[in-house]
Order: C-alpha cells, then sequence, then structure tokens
C-alpha cells in the first residue's frame, strides 16, 4: 500500500508525468535531454531543475527510484513512513513512464557503481563477493526483478502507462526521445531544438558536463564549510553582544542564542546552513525560536538589541517600532529611547510609544489624535507635527494625564534637554 508521511511526500507531487525506474536505466540521460529541450524552447538557461521557473509552459515531470529505493534505501523509519514512494493518490492522477533494463546489466552497473564509485557503499561490501551481492535480498537480481514485476503488476493495465527500456533508447534514441516529447504532453516537435537537446544529451558531453558537476560540487562543499565555521563564529560574537544588551531593556533574565544546523543533504545558495534565533525569556523555561517564544513586548526589544548591535552591518533604509516600550516605564524606558536614538544615526527610526522618555529622545515629534464625525459614525486619524513648545506640553500631557500640571512641564523639559545633552 502507497502511503507517504515525510516531509519528502510534497517533492514527489504534483508532476504532470511520474518518472519511476530502476537505478541504471537511463534515466539521468532522458532527463537531461528533456530538460534541454524545454528550457530551450522557453528560452531559459539549462537546468535540471526547469519548475524553479515557474512556467506553466514546463510539463513536471517526478522522477524516483520508488519501490526500489523503499525496498534498498534509508532506515525501518524510513520505510515505515513510505519515505521514497509516490502517493497513490499522484500515482492515480499522473501519466506513468516506467524505465526499464535488463536486470544483468542493472546489476553490473549497480556493482560497479557501488563497489568504485561510491565510498560508502565500497566499504560496506568490501567483504562480500560477487556472488554475495547476486544473492543479496535488497541489491541482488532478485530484488531487481522482484521491483520491476511489482511495478508492472501496477502500471501495466492504465492507457496512460509507457514502458521504456533501455535497450531501445540505446539502440534508436531519437526515435525514443521522439515518443517520449508526446508523452509528457509535446504535441510539435520544434526540430531544430530536438537535434540541438539531443546532442547535448549525447554520452560524451554528459561525461564532461559530469566532471564539471562534480568540480562545481567540490568547491560549493569547500566554500560551504568555510562559510558554515565562519557564522559558527560570527554566531558566538552576535550571541554575546546581544546579550549585553538585554539587561538594560527589562530582559536581564532572558538569553539569546543562535542556532545553527548543518545539513550537507540539503545544500542551497546559501550554504547548508540552517539559521534560527532563539530566546530563553526565563530561568528554567524551554528555549524556543524567537518568534514563537517571546511576547510581544518581549519581541520588540528582542529586536531593538539585534538592530542596535547590528546597525553598522546594513538594515532596512527605516525601521519601525510599534509601542516598543510596553509594559516598561522609567529608566528601562530611557533605556528603550537611548538604544533608539543610536540606531537613528544610522537609519530613519519610527516608534509608537506612549512613553514621555521615548519620546523625548526623537528628533521630530508626531501627534496621532483621532476625532469622532457624523455623529460617532466614522472617526478621523489626523496626524500632526509638533513645533518645540507644542512637543514639551505633549511630553508633559504624558507624564501627568488630563491635567497638567507645572511639575509636570518642568520634568517635561528635564526630559528634553537630557536628550540633547
Amino acid at each position: 500500500m502507497r502511503r507517504n508521511f515525510s516531509s519528502r511526500a510534497r517533492e514527489l507531487s504534483g508532476g504532470d508525468v511520474i518518472m519511476v525506474s530502476i537505478p541504471k536505466s537511463g534515466r539521468t540521460w532522458i532527463r537531461t535531454f528533456l530538460c534541454a529541450y524545454f528550457c530551450k524552447r522557453c528560452g531559459y538557461d539549462f537546468t535540471l531543475e526547469p519548475e524553479r521557473y515557474e512556467n506553466p509552459a514546463l510539463p513536471r515531470v517526478v522522477y524516483s527510484h520508488d519501490l526500489f529505493e523503499h525496498k534498498t534505501k534509508g532506515t525501518l523509519w524510513d520505510r515505515l513512513r513510505g519515505k521514497y514512494l509516490i502517493p497513490a493518490k499522484e500515482i492515480r492522477r499522473a501519466r506513468i513512464i516506467l524505465l526499464a533494463r535488463d536486470p544483468r546489466d542493472t546489476f553490473v552497473s549497480l556493482y560497479l557503481q557501488m563497489t568504485r564509485r561510491d565510498s560508502g557503499m565500497r566499504e560496506k561490501f568490501k567483504q562480500k563477493t560477487v556472488s554475495d551481492l547476486l544473492r543479496d535480498e535488497r541489491l541482488g537480481i532478485h530484488a531487481i526483478v522482484g521491483t520491476m514485476n511489482d511495478w508492472m503488476d501496477e502500471f501495466s493495465h492504465r492507457p496512460d502507462f509507457t514502458l521504456v527500456r533501455y535497450e531501445s533508447l540505446r539502440a534508436s534514441p531519437a526515435e525514443q526521445f521522439c515518443n517520449l516529447l508526446a508523452t509528457v504532453g509535446e504535441k510539435k516537435l520544434d526540430m531544430s531544438i530536438f537535434q540541438t537537446a539531443l546532442d547535448f544529451s549525447e554520452f560524451d558531453n554528459m561525461k564532461k558536463l559530469e566532471a564539471a558537476a562534480a568540480e562545481a560540487d567540490k568547491r560549493y562543499g569547500t566554500a560551504a564549510t568555510k562559510i558554515s565555521a565562519a557564522r559558527a563564529k560570527s554566531a558566538e560574537k552576535l550571541d554575546k553582544a546581544v546579550n549585553t544588551e538585554l539587561a538594560p531593556l527589562k530582559l536581564e533574565r532572558a538569553t539569546f542564542t543562535t542556532q545553527i544546523e548543518s545539513d550537507k543533504e540539503s545544500p542551497g545558495p546559501q550554504g547548508f546552513d540552517r539559521i534560527e534565533f532563539w530566546v530563553q525569556t526565563n530561568p528554567g523555561t524551554r528555549p524556543g525560536p524567537l518568534m514563537k517564544v517571546a511576547s510581544g513586548g518581549e519581541l520588540s526589544r528582542f529586536l531593538l538589541a539585534l538592530k542596535v548591535v547590528l546597525s553598522d552591518r546594513g538594515s532596512a533604509p527605516t525601521l519601525v517600532f510599534d509601542e516598543i516600550d510596553t509594559g516598561v516605564g522609567g529608566a528601562v524606558a530611557d533605556a528603550i529611547g537611548a538604544r533608539l536614538s543610536r540606531l537613528a544615526s544610522k537609519v530613519q527610526v519610527m516608534a509608537v510609544t506612549h512613553a514621555p522618555q521615548v519620546a523625548a529622545r526623537a528628533n521630530q515629534h508626531l501627534l496621532i489624535s483621532k476625532d469622532a464625525l457624523d455623529k460617532g459614525k466614522r472617526v478621523a486619524t489626523r496626524v500632526n507635527a509638533l513645533a518645540a513648545d507644542h512637543r514639551r506640553e505633549e511630553i508633559a500631557r504624558m507624564l501627568a494625564g488630563a491635567e497638567i500640571t507645572a511639575e509636570a512641564r518642568a520634568a517635561a523639559e528635564r526630559l528634553l534637554r537630557a536628550a540633547t545633552a
């Protein structure tokens, strides 16, 4: 029964065509040809992942070893989850192409790969003879034949099923590729593009491409490893700097850490690291991702600490902080205002605040007010820039409330003088 409960199910879904195959049966050759043809036809650079162009004119083909990998690869948990299986609903929906090859030739090619090219496999099978491998329950001739029979039992009755034999592909590639293009939905061939793709996917050219790709992978691995090590060092410095900023922001019991998870099996344009900021808001609580663990006010202050520490590393031209001072006052509000002021020397900072200590630090003060209109049926919001004397009056109101006293005005004046000192 086909069930795939793993995260890989999405990767194996959404295809117009599903191409399943025994290893060493021509999949890479076919994939290279199809990608070369359709990328050229649509005016794109060649890639083995044309879906990244997000063009509906490009047929989506899912390539998988399906049952063979399910039986031979991964852990017991992988097989229980069906990690390598095409989901049943996808099998029912899409057209199926099965690539087949003489199991004897398939075994020889697999044996050469396992014992000569794949260093991990080479050690695993070091003590086994060819005869042992021929009879291997997972990789031997019997396993290959059994998998092919299972696929034939599952697909052969379907009208949208196509069988492609590797031997036929080698004997007449042009004819077989024409048929494959028709199967994936290409109604009218462009013969000039067809010939270009045929030459591009020719064996000698593919060997050159594979060599170039191997060299590129090697350079990528070296660069990604260096970047990963540099990130680890930078993360230590960042954590130390951010944690230094937390105490004045009333987060003295909190801890900030940069979590780096490296997965060399999932490379990307930025390397193979996955980076996330984690926090522990109080001793004894469980650390977790910043965006999930911190409350609204805490999140704003953590982000302020981050922005202050990273202010000399580039930023968005304008930063908006909405009520970053929620739940704090006095010295903490003043510390927030001081850091916003420091940050404003590098970028434009806009802060929505009810704290006079924060408002006094600003270079410009905008008063936001709401008025009821049409007997309360609608509300108008107004924004007014305050001149110096009106600004002192507004900060005094923030300090005193509805009734502004002389003491409040004097305190407002002291805040404004202290902010410019």
